[in-house]
């Protein structure tokens, strides 16, 4: 049995051609019989798509439309993925050419939404229904001008990020550092991380906790990657440059760089807590030593003026006459 499309991997842009008819359905029992056949449809189910949807349908031998004097056989496009697609039926047009019907699509400038599982229906009239085996169409692999693979949006972030430009951070020591590795391209690509220290070219594996995950992207074959590596500054990481590198089974793809340095520690001009007690209790009793002083002071003064106050009451006037008896 042959199926309803002669290669199920195709290129973006590429042109090919779907085939329904009854040569393709190995279950359909006496397919020449007036009666077998109803309707012919072609079917598809996207990546984006939970449901087939029905592309076109064909009821051969059936009543003609007269539709502003032209005939029109009811064979009728449902949705035109494009735009551009053609959609002709062939044969059917009386009960001698039941055998013969056939719906051919011609699908022009393929695209990843067009990607998904293609296949033929025949419902007969009775009510039950044939289908052809369902055909998975997709987009081949992509790659450049040079047969890589396509590799696109590589890029390295940081959580936090202090800097004029995208490649590199100043952050302080003991900080808590997540680089965030991005990529889009085929499957099977593998993110590894390598670093090297300031003045050095020598690459050594990362050091730090290293996490990965993947999403599908529809139609394509395209990935999504995501790597992390989580580490705490320390001062040696001064200058070091990381390496965010995709490769496949052929080799390294593709590279992206971030180089982190460190922010100098400020010196604190405050006394440490303890030195600070200690300098408040000494200058406390050091007030309390000149207020005493000035204490002893005022009283020996003011003791002083008493005396002579004293003394200069117990004076006889001058001239006084001293009585004796």
């Amino acid at each position: 049995v042959r199926p309803i499309v002669n290669s199920t991997q195709h290129d973006i842009g590429d042109t090919f051609f779907i085939v329904c008819d009854i040569s393709r359905f190995s279950n359909l029992t006496d397919p020449f019989g007036r009666h077998d056949i109803g309707e012919m449809s072609l079917h598809r189910k996207t990546f984006e798509t939970l449901t087939p949807i029905t592309l076109v349908t064909y009821v051969p031998n059936a009543d003609v439309l007269y539709i502003g004097g032209e005939i029109k056989w009811n064979f009728f496009v449902k949705h035109n993925p494009r735009k551009e697609w053609i959609f002709q039926r062939i044969g059917g047009l009386d009960a001698t050419n039941r055998s013969d019907i056939q719906i051919n699509v011609t699908a022009i400038n393929f695209q990843c939404s067009d990607a998904g599982e293609y296949y033929c229906r025949i419902d007969l009239p009775g009510g039950g229904l044939y289908s052809t085996s369902p055909v998975n169409i997709t987009v081949k692999e992509l790659r450049d001008g040079s047969g890589q693979a396509s590799i696109s949006d590589h890029k390295i972030q940081i959580n936090l990020h202090n800097g004029n430009d995208s490649y590199s951070s100043y952050n302080y020591v003991e900080e808590n550092i997540i680089l965030t590795c991005t990529v889009t391209g085929p499957p099977s690509l593998l993110i590894t991380w390598k670093q090297t220290a300031k003045n050095s070219t020598k690459e050594n594996p990362a050091t730090g906790d290293i996490s990965s995950n993947s999403t599908y992207q529809s139609g394509c074959e395209l990935h999504h990657y995501s790597s992390e590596l989580d580490f705490e500054l320390q001062e040696t990481d001064d200058g070091n440059t990381y390496y965010c590198i995709v490769s496949n089974d052929t080799g390294e793809q593709s590279r992206e760089n971030f180089t982190l340095r460190i922010i100098p520690a400020i010196k604190s001009t405050s006394q440490p807590e303890s030195q600070s007690a200690v300098t408040g209790v000494f200058t406390f009793f050091v007030g309390m030593l000149l207020c005493l002083a000035s204490a002893i002071a005022l009283m020996y003064y003011f003791g002083i003026r008493k005396k002579r106050s004293s003394s200069q009451d117990d004076k006889p006037e001058s001239g006084a006459s001293v009585s004796t008896f």
